[in-house]
């Protein structure tokens, strides 16, 4: 936490996984999807993997591409958790 936020008293922090990070307390961000949604729809099978087994879940290749599919600092555009990122 040593960006800008040191200065920030209240605050707080969102990812797609609920967890304790450097003692801060990281939100999940997908907590008020309805668990009809989130079982049913294919853009949210990595985050099932991810909820189910933690960080070490995702499989790293998920993350990258090759240079015609990787056209922003983001990563590999055909990644499911690009379409939840939206």
């Amino acid at each position: 936490m040593s960006t800008p936020l040191q200065c920030c008293p209240h605050y707080l922090l969102f990812s797609d996984y609920e967890e304790h990070y450097r003692d801060e307390h990281v939100l999940n961000a997908l907590d008020s999807v309805s668990p009809e949604i989130r079982a049913n729809h294919p853009e949210f099978e990595p985050n099932r993997r991810l909820q189910q087994n933690g960080r070490a879940a995702p499989d790293p290749r998920e993350f990258g591409g090759s240079e015609m599919k990787v056209a922003s600092p983001g990563g590999n555009l055909g990644n499911p958790r690009r379409k939840l990122d939206k």
